[in-house]
């Protein structure tokens, strides 16, 4: 039995030791601005999430639980939701600072 454990015990805390390590960037690293912290975080937490959850999958894998239908089910939700968040931020970070870039430019040609 402790050799059939062994293995999932280590698979189980290099989960928590890798996921844990992704929380580093969120409480080192604080940005000033909020709305640059907001995704800075979010970022973060996606990959914590998807992190725990493949983890999390491989570990019961070990232990011999059919866990695959439901974990690629909440994998592939997680990680769609992570490309449309990272998108959508690309996108409000290129419209604001397009619209700094057009405001002060006009600002210039109207002095």
């Amino acid at each position: 039995m402790l050799a059939h454990s062994l293995p999932v015990l280590i698979m189980f805390l290099y989960t928590i030791l890798t996921v844990s390590l992704f929380f580093i960037p969120i409480t080192k690293f604080p940005r000033k601005n909020k709305l640059l912290n907001f995704y800075w975080v979010g970022f973060w937490t996606f990959l914590v999430m998807i992190a725990a959850f493949a983890g999390g999958e491989n570990t019961l894998k070990m232990l011999e639980y059919d866990a695959s239908g439901t974990s690629k089910v909440i994998l592939a939700g997680i990680s769609a939701s992570f490309v449309f968040f990272v998108m959508f931020a690309w996108f409000r970070f290129s419209a604001k600072i397009i619209a700094t870039l057009l405001t002060r430019g006009y600002a210039k040609l109207r002095s």
